[in-house]
């Protein structure tokens, strides 16, 4: 999947990122975050989307074409395994992207265990396999807020 998104590196801002920054500021308006935080960005793009949140923030994502357009820390790596110690991090995220993950379930344990505070994911309502994620996440990340978007559905935990 990563040489698909590689060959479309140099449009996808214009494709997916303002898209893709609404989401983003749809959860940065939730968690009101009042200072500074360190975050990740799970299958993060070019990390357009992010580029608003406060903070120290790491974008990992499989495609090389995309990382290279980065503006700050990216690093190579899938969600079902993470590089990074347990609470690394304020906030994990990731919008738009788990219907991609080989284990989604492997993934949001993941997610949970870099972050300290807040795990939030969106789900594309027409994914193939919408109805069995969007069962998984709530199993994975319970107790989380739903938010029905108009593209996705946003799930933000708070631990």
């Amino acid at each position: 999947m990563h040489n698909y998104y590689d060959s479309i590196s140099g449009g996808y801002d214009e494709l997916h990122g303002e898209e893709q920054r609404r989401k983003a500021k749809l959860v940065l308006d939730l968690i009101k975050l009042k200072k500074t935080v360190s975050f990740l960005d799970i299958g993060g793009g070019t990390g357009y989307a992010t580029e608003i949140f406060p903070g120290k923030r790491v974008v990992l994502e499989p495609s090389k074409g995309l990382r290279e357009k980065v503006k700050g820390i990216s690093v190579a790596g899938m969600a079902e395994k993470l590089p990074f110690p347990n609470k690394s991090f304020t906030l994990a995220i990731c919008l738009t992207a788990i219907h991609h993950f080989k284990d989604p379930k492997k993934a949001l344990q993941e997610m949970k265990r870099v972050s300290k505070k807040y795990v939030a994911v969106s789900l594309l309502k027409k994914a193939k396999n919408y109805e069995k994620l969007n069962e998984l996440i709530k199993k994975e990340l319970p107790k989380c807020e739903i938010i029905d978007d108009e593209h996705d559905v946003i799930y933000l935990l708070e631990k």
